[in-house]
C-alpha cells in the first residue's frame, strides 16, 4: 500500500473520529445548555491523545522499554532461587540409596510414604566480560527510541486532529453560509 493511500485513509479516519467527538459533545452539550461551550482545538487534541490507540501503543512500548532497562540493571545483583516438592506414595518408598546396608539392616528400616525435598540456591555472576553493561546500554538506547517514538506519535496525532478540526470548522462555515 502506498503512503498517499495510507495517509489519505488515516486522515479520513481521524476526520471521522473528530466529527464523531464533535457530534457527541454537541449533543451532550445541547442537553445542558447552561454549560454550553464549543469544543476547542486544545481539548480536541487532548481527547484524541487520551483515547487514540496509536498513542496507547506508543505509551505501552515506552513503558516496556523502561522495564527492560530495570531488568538489565537487575542482572548486577545476586539471584536467589528456591524449589520445593512434596510427594506422597501409596506404598512405602525408598528415599535415598541403600547400597552399603546389609539385608538385615534394610529390613529394619522404616520406609516413608511422604517425600519432602527442598533446594535453595544463591547465584551471583562476578564477571561476564561486559555483557551486562552492553545489555543495559542497549536497553537505554531502546528506551530513548521509544520515548522519541511516543513524542512523534503524539505530534503526528496532533497534526491529524488539527487538520480534521479545521476541516470540520470549514465545513461548518460552508454550511452556515
Amino acid at each position: 500500500m502506498r503512503c498517499s493511500t495510507l495517509c489519505t485513509s488515516t486522515a479520513r479516519v481521524v476526520a471521522f473520529a473528530v466529527t464523531a467527538v464533535l457530534v457527541t459533545l454537541s449533543s451532550a452539550q445541547a442537553q445542558d445548555s447552561a454549560d454550553r461551550q464549543p469544543l476547542t482545538l486544545y481539548r480536541a487534541v487532548a481527547l484524541a491523545q487520551e483515547t487514540h490507540p496509536s498513542v496507547g501503543i506508543a505509551r505501552a512500548g515506552e513503558s516496556a522499554s523502561s522495564s527492560a532497562v530495570g531488568q538489565g540493571k537487575s542482572r548486577w545483583w545476586p539471584r536467589l532461587g528456591t524449589q520445593a516438592s512434596l510427594g506422597h506414595y501409596d506404598k512405602p518408598m525408598l528415599v535415598s540409596p541403600l547400597h552399603g546396608f546389609t539385608q538385615e539392616e534394610v529390613q529394619r528400616i522404616e520406609f516413608e510414604q511422604t517425600l519432602l525435598q527442598g533446594n535453595v540456591s544463591l547465584n551471583w555472576t562476578l564477571y561476564d566480560g561486559g555483557a551486562r553493561g552492553a545489555r543495559i546500554r542497549g536497553a537505554r538506547a531502546a528506551h530513548a527510541g521509544a520515548v522519541a517514538g511516543l513524542a512523534a506519535t503524539e505530534m503526528g496525532l496532533t497534526v491529524r486532529v488539527t487538520v480534521a478540526y479545521l476541516q470540520v470548522l470549514s465545513a461548518r462555515g460552508v454550511l452556515d453560509a
